[in-house]
């Protein structure tokens, strides 16, 4: 059985997932809702969540995600342009996705730059010429 695309879906009272939907949330992290450029959702939902707040998690010097299936791409672009991850490991299927849009992060990502470790570190086959020096391969 594979993982659900979101576990806070299931959790949140209808009220709050119709605005999580009607205002664009494509990805979730920490209970922190992301609209596809990167923005926050709707800050007062964050506000009465025990966990850490965008502006934090943004500060935080090194972020680890682990993220796998092509359905999370737009949710990692989305979090990577947030600065809330500086690093993904992930599978094959989704790295080709993402380092599709690399360039796009690159630009728009705090960090200046998304480290993408995957299975396409290890071949150098499976990376555009143009993202290989990007990613350290």
């Amino acid at each position: 059985m594979e993982p659900p695309d979101t576990q806070i879906r299931d959790v949140l009272p209808l009220s709050d997932l119709a605005n999580a939907i009607s205002g664009g949330c494509v990805a979730d992290v920490a209970g922190i809702l992301i609209k596809e450029d990167g923005t926050p959702v709707d800050p007062a939902f964050q506000e009465r969540c025990i966990t850490i707040s965008y502006e934090q998690l943004r500060a935080v010097p090194r972020v680890l995600a682990v993220a796998g299936g092509t359905s999370k791409a737009g949710a990692i672009r989305a979090v990577a342009r947030a600065g809330l991850i500086t690093e993904l490991i992930t599978d094959h299927a989704l790295a080709l996705a993402v380092l599709g849009e690399l360039e796009c992060l690159k630009s728009q990502a705090p960090c200046g730059l998304l480290r993408l470790m995957s299975s396409c570190r290890l071949r150098n086959d499976c990376v555009p010429p143009d993202c290989a020096a990007c990613i350290g391969t």
